[in-house]
């Protein structure tokens, strides 16, 4: 007769078994510390009660668990609490499972590093130039994302398509042209992740999901963690994930089958043992020194992202870490390599700013005075008057307004014109909103350079100020990369340019509000919310060259620059528009 065990005992079993199998082991060091701090984190954010979504938190110190709690409730249609044992999803904190697993064939001659991606992936295009697989590691290939493209195609993510790892790669196979030269620089990309689990699954002869369960999963006795490559799987003891409604909550699942960007289940406990594994030498000392390497550009340029993890330094302790984000999921795992602290912390919600929660954790952890107050967004009006625009390579427009002393910008982030302050960095100005996870500096008269977390430094150029051309904008625009056509008209008094696509799953259109010239701000409206806004430019047509409209998304200031439609003589609109006509 078969033996059946309790969750307990399975838990116990599982736990000896991770003892085996990995090396040394974790221990309860006793009553947590500072778990009045992190209650009171929690309280603050309203996670907590089991009527509300929630998140478990893991603190270890030199081998030691010094904190472990769940709050809120993993299911709230059940009333199920969140546990340190409830399985959730770790959205962008997998990308250091996929790099493991590319290192690891790596290391056995199967692939190296320097490869042309084509050699393994031949449906995508060659660009010119060789982008290798250090260059998807590193996010240096300057691939577009490819959730932007599926969700300008009126097919977004988690919506209505189901979308498998081949549906990736088709979509980004069309694409022929890249944001940037490859190695050249920095942009985070789903894209990249997504290809390399690809190249797994080609170069290992099996399934990705099954490549890291063999060689990393159970050997590290992470038995609580699997590839969500099948969203009909049934996972005991999973949260559901939610997002914010009105008053309320609604459902916010991931249903798709694409993975090895995001989409590892896994717990607070087996995120612990995998950090333990990379900070304590589980690893192989080639995958662990690549992984915990700077990428470096084409130029010798080094940048702070090794292979899946960013490197940097927090309030001047060295830190491993990433967070994660997939529909309603969210995630921080943060390892602090030379006080032996490691932070893995899941949520079933977006609930503000996690990394602000995995901070305040840290803080605690480390026993660092609490950071001085930030000040707050200021909310005073700027000067009324024509800004002063600058443009990127990359197609984004950057409007300054008001006096030196007291500047404004907007960079078509959704927050409109804030004003700028002094940075913890000197010589370096930022904002009330963002902090220093986005910088400005003056480079020179005419030269904005901006920095964002998870890209490169962009370089904006002042640009003359230009009234709106004078030609008619109205007509159909077709890309080929998106295999889609927009329509450019007038809905009432305003010029949209919308999705006319009849096999879409989604009604996608922008308002297009005039910004400088023939560029227009694309203020996105969707059924399901999923896009954001686009810096859109006309072009004229010029020596037999029809006109074009070139898009570049702002979200971030990356994922897509410069994705060009051309406009056909073969769809014709009700109302005609000038440009004059767009406010």
């Amino acid at each position: 007769m078969p033996m059946i065990m309790t969750r307990g005992a399975r838990l116990f079993v599982m736990a000896i078994a991770g003892i085996l199998l990995s090396g040394p082991a974790l221990c309860f060091a006793g009553e947590s510390t500072i778990e009045p701090v992190v209650d009171q984190l929690m309280s603050d954010r309203g996670l907590g009660p089991v009527s509300g979504p929630g998140c478990a938190i893991s603190v270890t110190k030199h081998d030691a668990v010094t904190f472990s709690k769940g709050y809120g409730a993993a299911d709230i249609e059940h009333r199920a609490p969140f546990t340190p044992q409830t399985v959730s999803e770790a959205g962008s904190v997998a990308k250091q499972f996929t790099a493991a697993a590319v290192l690891m064939l790596a290391e056995r001659g199967k692939l190296t590093l320097d490869d042309d991606i084509r050699t393994y992936l031949p449906e995508m295009p060659s660009y010119g130039a060789k982008i290798t697989i250090a260059d998807l590691l590193h996010h240096t290939s300057g691939i577009r994302e490819w959730s932007s493209l599926a969700a300008l195609r009126g097919s977004p993510r988690f919506y209505r398509k189901i979308y498998g790892m081949e549906d990736l790669l088709k979509i980004l196979a069309r694409q022929t042209t890249l944001n940037f030269e490859p190695g050249t620089a920095f942009e985070y990309s789903n894209s990249n992740y997504g290809l390399l689990t690809v190249i797994i699954e080609r170069v290992s002869g099996m399934s990705a999901a099954e490549f890291g369960r063999q060689q990393l999963f159970v050997p590290l006795g992470m038995h609580d963690s699997q590839w969500r490559d099948d969203l009909r799987r049934i996972v005991p003891d999973r949260a559901i994930a939610y997002r914010r409604k009105d008053a309320g909550y609604e459902l916010a699942m991931p249903f798709e089958n694409v993975y090895g960007h995001g989409a590892l289940l896994t717990t607070v406990g087996d995120l612990q043992r995998w950090n333990h594994a990379l900070l304590k030498g589980g690893l192989s000392a080639f995958v662990t020194s690549k992984m915990l390497t700077p990428g470096r550009l084409r130029s010798g340029a080094v940048r702070s992202y090794g292979a899946g993890i960013f490197l940097e330094t927090y309030r001047g302790h060295r830190v491993y870490r990433h967070s994660g984000r997939t529909a309603g999921y969210t995630a921080q795992l943060w390892g602090f390599p030379d006080d032996d602290v490691s932070i893995a912390l899941l949520c079933n919600v977006q609930a503000g700013n996690v990394g602000a929660l995995a901070a305040g954790i840290a803080d605690a952890s480390l026993n660092l005075p609490r950071p001085a107050a930030r000040p707050t967004e200021d909310k005073r009006t700027p000067p009324a008057g024509r800004a002063t625009y600058y443009r990127s390579e990359r197609g984004i427009l950057l409007a300054v307004s008001g006096a030196a002393s007291e500047r404004y910008v907007d960079i078509f982030i959704g927050k409109g014109p804030m004003k700028l302050i002094a940075s913890e960095t000197p010589g370096k100005l930022t904002t009330a909103e963002y902090h220093d996870a986005l910088s400005f500096s003056d480079e020179d008269a005419d030269h904005i350079v901006v920095q964002l977390e998870t890209s490169e430094p962009i370089r904006f150029t002042k640009e003359a100020n230009a009234p709106r051309p004078s030609g008619v904008l109205d007509g159909r625009y077709f890309s080929s990369e998106l295999d889609r056509s927009y329509e450019v008209g007038r809905r009432g008094d305003t010029t949209v340019m919308t999705l006319a696509a009849a096999d879409a799953d989604d009604s996608v259109s922008f308002r297009l509000e005039w910004l400088n010239g023939a560029s227009y701000l694309a203020k996105a409206e969707t059924t399901s919310g999923s896009l954001g806004d686009y810096i859109v430019t006309f072009h004229a047509p010029a020596r037999g060259i029809p006109a074009t409209v070139s898009m570049s998304s702002v979200a971030g200031l990356g994922g897509i620059a410069n994705l060009v439609l051309t406009k056909r003589d073969d769809g014709a609109v009700a109302a005609k528009c000038t440009p004059g006509d767009s406010q």
